[in-house]
């Protein structure tokens, strides 16, 4: 079912929801222009409440790309200033508009995707032309510290979209001019936000053909990259696991005390073995250097499902086990 079409301004190239789904905030490329819309209660119906026009001052150049914090920072990318103009979403009487912040300069070129970390505190920009990534710290009141981080490593080569995981540790890039997806873990202390190429770095094969958008499943577990496709690429969707699943045996180490040892095979040395009994975690330790993880408890009477789950000290969560299913009686 079609609600509406918005014919407004030529050749949008980016949006995004305010957290609460209210607002929405439209990048118009060639009108160097912003449209925001706002949703009637309880609808799916949205209406234009604001048009933000480009100026010297507010450096609205090309915008290609929106992103919007939880405490609804707004950036915009403009590929054609190398810069990000920031605003803050505001609402006035249930109506979404948008107040001036500032411009910044990324320090790279060509800037055409931005994420910020859910808690709002870093922003990642992807250099187009530049083939690099900007860092910013953002404050409380959406101000950017400059200068930018500039990121250089990892194989980007024409970075167009940036997906972060959903616990904050990795970011994915696609690479439009190298077929490969390019992987980063994000940390941030004493208020630096610090980007590093992962050992993996970049993804490669899956039929990656000009990959224009990436995104994390809302476990972390997986991986999804669009493709625009090429001549001798493929058209069509390219799925990573982001870690092997792992695989498990439960025995009794003593049926009178209803005591079991779970073994848990075929983890990457050092990385975090996560154990779960009905969905709940009941163990965690570290793999040893086979690769295994071994736990010993005492089990409630009933039915037990038991799997495991592995989480790399860099980066991402990989998919649970198959289910061990037991009766303790």
């Amino acid at each position: 079912m079609i609600l509406m079409v918005l014919y407004h301004y030529q050749q949008y190239t980016g949006l995004a929801f305010s957290p609460d789904g209210n607002c929405v905030v439209v990048a118009n490329f060639f009108s160097n222009t912003l449209t925001v819309l706002t949703r009637a209660p309880n609808t799916c119906n949205f209406a234009i409440t604001a048009t933000v026009v480009g100026s010297v001052a507010n450096g609205l150049s090309n915008p290609s790309s929106v992103a919007i914090s939880q405490n609804g920072c707004v950036i915009v990318t403009n590929s054609g200033s190398n810069t990000v103009s920031v605003f803050t979403l505001i609402g006035v009487n249930d109506i979404c508009t948008l107040a001036f912040v500032g411009v910044v300069p990324t320090g790279g070129t060509g800037p055409t995707a931005s994420q910020f970390t859910s808690d709002g505190n870093c922003l990642i920009v992807a250099n187009f032309n530049s083939n690099n990534l900007s860092v910013f710290q953002v404050d409380p009141n959406c101000v950017l510290q400059t200068p930018a981080t500039l990121v250089g490593t990892g194989g980007l080569v024409n970075p167009n979209s940036i997906a972060l995981s959903p616990d904050n540790r990795c970011i994915a890039v696609g690479n439009s001019g190298a077929n490969t997806i390019a992987q980063y873990s994000i940390t941030e202390a004493n208020n630096v936000c610090t980007v590093t190429a992962l050992p993996t770095s970049p993804l490669q094969g899956a039929n990656l053909a000009i990959p224009r958008s990436v995104i994390y499943s809302t476990d972390g577990g997986c991986l999804f990259a669009a493709n625009q496709g090429s001549v001798t690429g493929v058209n069509g969707l390219s799925i990573f696991r982001s870690l092997n699943s792992l695989i498990v045996t439960v025995t009794p180490s003593s049926e009178q005390t209803r005591f079991y040892t779970i073994k848990v095979n075929g983890a990457v040395p050092g990385n975090t073995v996560i154990v779960y009994d009905n969905g709940n975690i009941i163990g965690i330790g570290i793999a040893e250097n086979d690769g295994s993880f071994t736990l010993t408890l005492q089990l409630s009477v009933g039915n037990h499902n038991i799997t495991a789950a592995q989480k790399s000290t860099t980066c991402c969560t990989g998919d649970q086990s198959a289910a061990v299913a037991l009766v303790v009686s």
